[in-house]
């Protein structure tokens, strides 16, 4: 066990991208600007990926190659990041990047779990607090074109309230797998249907 990298910084959201990188975020907070940064395990060096978005939230692919991140300041906007390109562009409809997960066999592919409600610039901090909970539909968005498709309705489909947390993708990407926020039960959706 060796140290690698250490900051003043006290709350980070880390997420583990690949055996090679961790991405480090500062915690969201509306109207505070946050910062994006990848970290190589391998060397500790840091390099700034996202910087100075107020309300920061972001979630990076296994090919270290895009961005998805909110951005809160006086609403809630959803955009997708080109880190070669350090190029954005506008996603809709908005959720949470806690919510949504890459696939690692299509990179431009992502799924997310959209709230029905409208967001504002405090929905996260409030959904976080667990003040507020959301009836989720599955996404799809496509980053090539920059599209994006409904795949289902979770409150049709299942006939509960579901708020989406932690999802992920099985190995064959043939099921979303996530968790329901309400009540802590997991769940698991066949995206072949």
């Amino acid at each position: 066990r060796k140290q690698i990298w250490s900051s003043p910084l006290k709350e980070l959201n880390s997420q583990f991208v690949s055996p090679q990188t961790v991405a480090l975020t500062t915690k969201p907070y509306p109207n505070v600007p946050g910062y994006m940064y990848a970290i190589q395990t391998s060397t500790g060096t840091v390099k700034k990926i996202l910087g100075n978005v107020f309300g920061l939230s972001a979630l990076m692919s296994t090919d270290e190659k895009r961005v998805i991140y909110l951005a809160q300041s006086s609403g809630a906007e959803l955009y997708a990041y080109s880190i070669p390109e350090r190029a954005s562009s506008r996603l809709n409809p908005v959720t949470f990047p806690e919510k949504c997960v890459w696939s690692k066999k299509e990179p431009n592919i992502v799924y997310c779990a959209v709230p029905q409600q409208l967001l504002n610039a405090d929905s996260l901090t409030n959904w976080y607090l667990g003040g507020v909970s959301y009836m989720d539909d599955i996404w799809k968005y496509d980053l090539s074109n920059n599209t994006s498709s409904v795949v289902v309705n979770l409150s049709d489909e299942s006939g509960e309230k579901i708020d989406v947390t932690k999802p992920t993708l099985s190995s064959d990407e043939k099921y979303l797998i996530f968790i329901n926020k309400i009540d802590g039960a997991p769940w698991s959706l066949d995206l072949t249907q």
